[in-house]
């Protein structure tokens, strides 16, 4: 009953959004799943609410069975907050990049492996001071939500 009586008053919030919005709330609330998640027209897929995502902490979601890390930074220079996506699984040993912190490293935010420390740039997914990537995605803020292109 609790699960019905919350995704009632979400849905009434949120009554404008799309299929693809409707799928991840009923897939949070219901233990459902991502994959039947349907791109827009450009490719992206929702990935969350702007709301969800609090500064510098990363939020792991799951598209069409990806598992990607959002994080919402502050760049400590221009004081602008942008949001990033990368692969969530690290490519070094597989520990959860959502839970790593977020350092600015050579003029590029970086998110820090908690496992083993390795940097790895937010935008490019690149890590500069060793042979690892992450896989990065593209970003676009539709309204209040998060769309995520992966590929």
């Amino acid at each position: 009953q609790k699960n019905k009586n919350y995704f009632s008053n979400v849905l009434e919030g949120f009554i404008s959004c799309n299929i693809n919005c409707i799928i991840s709330i009923m897939a949070c609330c219901f233990g459902g799943s991502s994959d039947d998640a349907i791109a827009d027209e450009e490719g992206f897929y929702f990935g969350c609410l702007f709301v969800d995502l609090e500064t510098n902490v990363g939020l792991k979601i799951k598209i069409k069975s990806k598992q990607i890390a959002v994080f919402k930074v502050k760049d400590p220079n221009t004081q602008k907050t942008k949001v990033y996506a990368i692969n969530n699984i690290c490519s070094h040993e597989g520990s959860l990049l959502n839970k790593g912190e977020i350092e600015e490293y050579n003029g590029s935010m970086c998110v820090v492996c908690p496992a083993h420390g390795i940097y790895f740039d937010l935008k490019s997914g690149s890590s500069p001071d060793s042979d690892y990537n992450q896989k990065s995605y593209q970003i676009k803020k539709k309204g209040k939500e998060i769309w995520i292109k992966l590929k």
